[in-house]
């Protein structure tokens, strides 16, 4: 019971760490949430800062995430799956709204992705064919996001309902899509108005 109140916390304070902001402040001296959309996200980091520090920020959004579940995988066996979803979501609303930065984050793709190729691996493969391809052919971050996490929510339902995994893990996806689709509710809105930016195009 403990290490359900003590993991996700942890989880959270890992999560929440903005490494789009310290990247921003150490490489260029800004303040990256006074710029472009506010977010301290890859797209953002991307748009301002170019293509190698959004790389970075990418790498280490995915990496905050998944430590926490392969630390339970690998130091508490026995741990129920649940334990790793309610883990795999702290991380992620640490990301989204981190205490460190006034609770003012990304919008959790790279981190949602990191937790879910961990959790499912096949899952977050079919959410990376998706999303990615889009991103190449349309140019929007946004638009590959939104759908790589739709299917890779679609995806997990499907594994779950045939038992290749732990049901468990579908309210990771579940969740975790809703706050995806919140988080991007305003690209939504300029996609939809035909204004979204496209890669390439500076804030």
């Amino acid at each position: 019971m403990t290490d359900l109140i003590i993991f996700p916390i942890i989880s959270y304070l890992i999560g929440a760490i903005p490494i789009g902001l310290i990247l921003s402040k150490s490489l260029k001296g800004m303040d990256i949430r006074n710029y472009g959309s506010g977010s301290i996200g890859m797209s953002n980091v991307q748009r301002n800062l170019g293509n190698f520090p959004a790389s970075i920020v990418l790498i280490l959004d995915m990496t905050k995430s998944f430590l926490p579940i392969l630390y339970i995988r690998y130091f508490i066996p026995d741990s129920p799956p649940i334990l790793e979803v309610i883990c795999a979501l702290g991380a992620l609303i640490g990301h989204c709204w981190p205490i460190y930065a006034k609770f003012k984050g990304g919008r959790g793709i790279a981190t949602g992705w990191g937790s879910l190729i961990i959790l499912s691996p096949i899952t977050g493969i079919i959410a990376g064919i998706i999303g990615i391809p889009i991103i190449i052919l349309f140019k929007f971050i946004s638009l590959g996001s939104i759908m790589g996490s739709t299917a890779g929510c679609i995806a997990m339902f499907l594994l779950s309902i045939t038992k290749y995994h732990s049901y468990e893990y579908l309210w990771y996806a579940l969740i975790g899509n809703i706050i995806v689709l919140y988080k991007h509710k305003e690209n939504i809105h300029r996609l939809l108005q035909g204004t979204e930016r496209k890669i390439g195009k500076k804030e």
